[in-house]
C-alpha cells in the first residue's frame, strides 16, 4: 500500500515566545510506501510463522519558507519459526537520515532501555532480535476479575548504530514475561500484562532496567 499526508500548524496568544519561535508550518508532506506478508496457522501462534513487513517512510517541508529537512526512514520485521511449536524468530533492521527540522526526529523502533542509554551520536540504525515462546496456558480464574489464557516469555538482543564503532555487542538484552487474560469475564478487549527486564552493556552500575506494560487488543 502506499499513503500520504499533509497538515497545517497555525499558534497564537503564545506566552513568552523564545527567539525565532516559528508560529506556522506549513504544510509539511509525508509518504509511506509499505509492504505485508504474513502467515499464521494457530491461535496458539505468538507471531506469524513465516512474516515479511517493510516500510519506506519520507517527510519533508517543499512549502515551508522558514524551515527545512527532510527525513528518510526504513523499518523492517522479519519472522521465521522458532524451535518447537508456536515458537517464534523476529528480526528487525531499521534505519533512518534526518536533517534540519526532522535533525531529533525518530521514526524507526528504538533499543530496549534506550532512554537509559548515554547517547555520543544521534539514532541511525537499529537491529532487534526477539525469540518468544509460550510457557504454559493456565486456563485460570482469578474470581470474577480475570481469566488468565496464556502464560509466554521472549529473549531479546538489540544493537544500535552498526557501522559507527559499535562492534558486535549487543547495547541491551534480556527477558520478558507476559501474561495474556480477559478481565470482568469479557471476552474482548484482550489484555496483555507484560513484565520486561533489560540490561544495558557498559552501563556503569550494571542495573537491569525494569518495565511494566498493559496493552489490549479487539
Amino acid at each position: 500500500g502506499f499513503r500520504s499526508s499533509v497538515s497545517y500548524t497555525g499558534r497564537y496568544q503564545i506566552i513568552n515566545r523564545p527567539l525565532n519561535f516559528n508560529e506556522n508550518l506549513q504544510f509539511p508532506i509525508s509518504y509511506q510506501f509499505y509492504f505485508s506478508r504474513n502467515n499464521q496457522l494457530s491461535l496458539r501462534d505468538l507471531a506469524p510463522r513465516w512474516g515479511q513487513n517493510i516500510s519506506v517512510s519520507y517527510f519533508h517541508l517543499p512549502f515551508e519558507n522558514q524551515l527545512n529537512g527532510s527525513l528518510f526512514a526504513l523499518r523492517s520485521n522479519f519472522y521465521t519459526p522458532g524451535l518447537s511449536s508456536n515458537h517464534s524468530f523476529r528480526t528487525s533492521f531499521n534505519y533512518q537520515k534526518s536533517t534540519g527540522a526532522y535533525e531529533f526526529n525518530i521514526e524507526i523502533p528504538r533499543v530496549s532501555g534506550f532512554n537509559y542509554i548515554a547517547q555520543s551520536a544521534k539514532l541511525s540504525n537499529t537491529l532487534l532480535f526477539d525469540y518468544a515462546f509460550p510457557i504454559f496456558y493456565p486456563d485460570a480464574e482469578i474470581g470474577p476479575l480475570a481469566y488468565i489464557k496464556r502464560v509466554s516469555a521472549g529473549l531479546f538482543a538489540d544493537f544500535m548504530n552498526l557501522g559507527a564503532g559499535s562492534g558486535i555487542v549487543p547495547v541491551s538484552y534480556g527477558i520478558e514475561l507476559n501474561s495474556r487474560m480477559n478481565f470482568l469475564r469479557f471476552l474482548a478487549p484482550e489484555f496483555d500484562l507484560s513484565t520486561k527486564i533489560t540490561f544495558i552493556h557498559k552501563q556503569q552500575n550494571n542495573a537491569p532496567v525494569f518495565e511494566f506494560g498493559l496493552n489490549y487488543n479487539f
